[in-house]
C-alpha cells in the first residue's frame, strides 16, 4: 500500500494550525486501513510566514530542541514552545528545498 505522496510533510489541526512538520513523509500510514490512507488529506508545506516584531524577537530567543534537529526544521522549535503556526491551502505549487543541492537546482530554473 504505497499511496502515500511526497506531499505530505504537514498534519494539521481541526483549526487549521500545524501539529508537526517533517521532511518525511507523515504521518506513518505503515498500519492504516486502505481507505484511511486514501481519505487522508495529503499536504505539502511551501513555508511562507509572517511575524509580529515581538513574536520574532520571541522565537529568535527559544533554544533549539532536539526533534528541531533532527528533522532540521525549526518550525519544530515554535511549536515545542507553544506558538502556534497557522495555515492556509493554496493551489501555488513550488519545488521542495529540503537540501543544499534542492537550491543550485532551483536557481539553475530561475
Amino acid at each position: 500500500m504505497n499511496l502515500i505522496q511526497d506531499q505530505d510533510k504537514i498534519v494539521l489541526n481541526e483549526q487549521d494550525e500545524a501539529l508537526y512538520f517533517s521532511r518525511s513523509a507523515v504521518p506513518n500510514f505503515d498500519n492504516a486501513k486502505r481507505e484511511d490512507v486514501e481519505a487522508y488529506p495529503f499536504l505539502r508545506h511551501i513555508g511562507l510566514y509572517g511575524y509580529r516584531a515581538e513574536t520574532l524577537k520571541k522565537l529568535i530567543s527559544l533554544k533549539p530542541t532536539t526533534l528541531e534537529k533532527i528533522e532540521s526544521l525549526e518550525q519544530l522549535r515554535w511549536l515545542y514552545y507553544g506558538f502556534k503556526i497557522k495555515v492556509i491551502e493554496t493551489e501555488i505549487e513550488t519545488p521542495n528545498i529540503d537540501v543544499p543541492e534542492d537550491v543550485k537546482l532551483v536557481l539553475s530554473f530561475l
